[in-house]
């Protein structure tokens, strides 16, 4: 069979008139662009906007984005399956006796713990106790010593002398001793005077150990400065004492307590003896003492 130039021209025009009407048609780049710019806009306006359906006082629910709605669902794959635990296996004996076991150990740990607290507040009251049983056998003692007259002739010009009683205080016990309190008087009369330590100056507190020793010192005044006077100036002469008929007392208590809190008293009365040129203690244990 024979052609012609024109009629296969023809038939290749026809052929490619065909190939493009069932082709699919390309979407421009531009085109497309523009098209998502303009669907954007909407979503939003939809986002941003009420439902106008929805009745009023009720909850307004947000509006679905559209990308969402349009967003490809996972499906699972063949070979997936889903498990449900229906029951844990049996429990073996060795883990029950491990079990019962750690609980044993438990009971006893916390039953030995309550044992040591025990222990040791029972050692605690019984070493309180020893304390106590020590110092009560190895007590302080307070004693006093060395009652001295000092400057009863010493004055400045044209002025009375002001004599003053030196008293030393000791601790004589095996443990050390806290002073609490203190008061020193001194007296003067023809009789024994009942102590009265209301106008006497306070003792500064202060702690004595064992074998240490303070001395303090009272300043006599009026009565008890002449007859210092008397005493010391003619300590043998028959017109001393029975002219004057006045003698001199010193009294006091001191206040202690011991390392465990024991509180202790220690009293004394002295009156000055011309002929030994000291004093010496009253017979009388209401006012001499040690407690």
């Amino acid at each position: 069979m024979c052609y012609s130039i024109p009629d296969m021209g023809t038939l290749a025009l026809i052929a490619l008139l065909l190939w493009q009407v069932g082709a699919p048609s390309p979407t421009p780049s531009g085109k497309k662009g523009t098209d998502a710019a303009q669907a954007k806009p909407q979503t939003d306006k939809q986002v941003a906007q009420p439902s106008q359906s929805s009745p009023s006082g009720t909850e307004k629910q947000p509006a679905t984005n559209t990308a969402n709605q349009n967003s490809p669902t996972v499906k699972p794959r063949e070979d997936e399956y889903a498990v449900r635990v229906v029951s844990t296996p049996p429990r073996s004996t060795a883990d029950g006796i491990a079990l019962g076991c750690t609980i044993a150990l438990t009971l006893v740990g916390i039953v030995g713990i309550i044992i040591g607290v025990c222990t040791l507040r029972k050692i605690e009251q019984q070493s309180t106790a020893a304390e106590k049983t020590i110092t009560l056998q190895f007590r302080p003692r307070i004693a006093i010593r060395g009652i001295t007259i000092h400057d009863w002739n010493v004055a400045p010009f044209m002025q009375e002398p002001t004599p003053r009683i030196q008293v030393t205080i000791v601790n004589a016990g095996a443990t050390q001793a806290d002073i609490v309190e203190g008061r020193i008087q001194t007296y003067s009369g023809d009789c024994l005077p009942i102590p009265d330590f209301e106008k006497a100056e306070q003792m500064t507190p202060f702690s004595l150990q064992p074998g240490e020793s303070v001395a303090t010192s009272v300043f006599t005044e009026g009565l008890v400065t002449t007859a210092i006077g008397w005493l010391l100036a003619r300590p043998t002469s028959p017109f001393s004492k029975d002219a004057i008929r006045a003698s001199v007392y010193i009294a006091g208590f001191i206040r202690y307590k011991d390392s465990v809190g024991i509180h202790r008293n220690r009293g004394f009365f002295r009156v000055y003896e011309p002929q030994k040129r000291r004093f010496v203690p009253v017979e009388d244990t209401d006012y001499e003492y040690d407690d």
